[in-house]
């Protein structure tokens, strides 16, 4: 169950995710007193991380805000930069995005605990747009979005910002030589640069006569790791693959058994898929069932899984008009009318997995897969929903409920 000893602020302890809250940190910035909620389910769930204090520091005492009036925070996390600028720069306008609509609940949660508000949230992936421009864009960059990725962030980094305007990022030591690299190739100007023991920060700015930017890609193709025919359960399908998701090969044990456990009932109506993954499993049950699911609600807190499994079911024949995307924290937020929940839940430490997946759900039927433990876990206090079908390998069970 979830620890009970944690006293929350007052002020968020009614919030939905507070559930989710495992610590509130105290941190300072430039005499600015900040509290910030911190959860097991993003990252940094400890304290402030030591990427984002060096980055704070160097923004503190290298950039002169007096004349920067827009900001935008990418993969703002907890909001953790975003909002120590504002609170220490009232005037500034801050735009905060991430792929995970959690971190963005969360942005939001510290946002209101700290008394900022008039700030705005977007999930994307990466940059979604540089046709608006900022005068201030910083970042803590992810570490594993891997060089394509690398390159088509900074590369909208020098698009977005306005004329004069300036980019301050931190990333980790292994990761320094690539940045330098993409940044010479894109004729960049590095206007500062702090090497600390574990990450390093830059504050770039585009040159200032650029030569022909390139066309922004497609929002997918910096992700794309892999398009390959797969054969599963009888059935031929061509799956496009993402970096850093699961099943990018071939289909996992989860995955498979969850695959394995639906292809032997009778599903129609509207599905909504948790955690869709790389798509597989949507796929393939639009395969078996194709013409009577009549809505593929794509669900979770990570745009990329909702966007990749968007396109290869469209690859796949499904129309447009038949697929739903919910980016959201919690699945309870989902208020679609749904017949069949097909859930993958979501790997939080520390949290009893039943007030996440299957609390406050309608009346549906429920398929899960999860490693065996966490399974029994989910299944051990509720009891709201009874076990129809159930099959087990290697550490990872399916159930129907």
């Amino acid at each position: 169950m979830k620890k009970t000893n944690l006293s929350l602020p007052k002020k968020i302890a009614d919030e939905k995710i507070s559930i989710l809250v495992d610590k509130v940190a105290d941190f300072s910035f430039t005499g600015e007193k900040l509290k910030f909620c911190l959860s097991h389910a993003l990252f940094s769930s400890f304290d402030v991380d030591t990427g984002t204090r060096l980055l704070l520091k160097t923004i503190a005492q290298n950039i002169d805000f007096e004349s920067i009036a827009k900001v935008k925070d990418i993969g703002a996390g907890a909001g953790i930069i975003g909002i120590c600028l504002k609170k220490k720069h009232p005037h500034i306008d801050v735009t905060f995005t991430d792929r995970d609509m959690l971190a963005l609940d969360f942005t939001k949660l510290n946002a209101g605990l700290n008394d900022i508000a008039g700030c705005r949230f977007s999930g994307e992936l990466g940059i979604k747009s540089t046709d608006l421009k900022y005068d201030f864009i910083v970042s803590n960059v992810p570490a594993k979005i891997g060089d394509k990725g690398l390159e088509d962030l900074l590369k909208k980094m020098l698009s977005s910002h306005s004329r004069g305007g300036l980019c301050a990022i931190v990333v980790i030591k292994p990761l320094e030589a690539k940045i330098k690299e993409i940044l010479a190739a894109a004729c960049a100007v590095i206007k500062f640069k702090e090497a600390g023991k574990t990450h390093t920060v830059f504050h770039f700015s585009a040159p200032e006569n650029p030569v022909g930017t390139p066309a922004s890609a497609a929002a997918l193709s910096p992700y794309i790791r892999g398009d390959a025919v797969h054969n599963n359960f009888g059935f031929s399908y061509r799956l496009k693959t993402v970096y850093n998701l699961p099943d990018f090969d071939t289909l996992g044990y989860q995955s498979g058994l969850l695959a394995g456990l639906l292809v032997d009932e009778k599903l129609c109506g509207a599905c909504l898929f948790w955690n869709p993954m790389q798509g597989h499993v949507p796929v393939i049950m639009h395969k078996k069932f194709s013409g009577k699911i009549t809505k593929y609600i794509l669900a979770g807190r990570d745009l990329l899984q909702l966007e990749i499994t968007r396109d290869n079911l469209m690859q796949n024949g499904v129309q447009d008009e038949k697929i739903l995307t919910r980016h959201v924290s919690l699945i309870s937020e989902v208020a679609e009318e749904v017949q069949n929940y097909i859930i993958i839940p979501d790997v939080i430490p520390m949290t009893n997995g039943y007030d996440i997946t299957l609390k406050d759900l309608p009346p549906a039927n429920v398929f899960v897969s999860d490693k065996s433990a966490n399974i029994f876990r989910l299944l051990e206090n509720q009891k709201t929903h009874r076990i129809k079908k159930k099959i087990k390998k290697n550490g990872f069970t399916a159930v129907g409920l």
